[in-house]
């Protein structure tokens, strides 16, 4: 079964094998993030290493019954190349990172 590291942080990469069941988009209704430290007065520390859960939230109101979008690749966005090599997909029908936009100054035409 493939599995995806996700990014983080600048510096902060990691496994999260739920965040699997949440394809991707290039519109994407929901994001993840490091959260807080857990309380250790509610219950034991279920984070990852430095203590931080990993948080699935929703961006907008997605409802009952919609399938749950993340991006994986962040807003920069990546061609389909490193998609198929980072995370074993491409996108069907065009993916816009894979076009490159030439523009000619006007005063040279």
């Amino acid at each position: 079964m493939l599995r995806h590291v996700f990014r983080l942080g600048p510096d902060v990469f990691a496994l999260a094998p739920f965040l699997d069941l949440a394809n991707h988009s290039i519109k994407p209704n929901a994001d993840f993030r490091l959260g807080a430290p857990p309380d250790p007065a509610v219950g034991r520390d279920r984070g990852n290493s430095n203590g931080k859960p990993i948080e699935l939230f929703a961006m907008q109101d997605i409802p009952a019954g919609t399938e749950v979008f993340i991006s994986h690749t962040g807003p920069e966005g990546l061609t389909n190349q490193r998609l198929m090599a980072q995370y074993g997909f491409i996108l069907l029908g065009g993916n816009p990172n894979d076009r490159l936009l030439f523009q000619i100054p006007t005063d040279q035409r």
